[in-house]
């Protein structure tokens, strides 16, 4: 693996002529996460927030 190639394409080989393309889209995705949920941290939390969930005070709620 170069330093320019995606870990994934130590994983599969076949990846390898689509490592440019990996990796921009990878960078464009950490930037849209950080830019729009405020990170990666706090996006995948978003299970705790949408969908359903049972308030505190027995109340259920759905969110999408």
């Amino acid at each position: 693996m170069t330093s320019q190639e995606p870990g994934i394409c130590e994983i599969d080989p076949w990846l390898k002529p689509f490592a440019p393309a990996i990796k921009r889209r990878l960078e464009s995705y950490k930037k849209w996460i950080n830019q729009n949920e405020g990170g990666y941290d706090k996006f995948s939390h978003g299970y705790e927030r949408f969908g359903l969930n049972v308030l505190p005070n027995g109340d259920i709620i759905y969110r999408e």
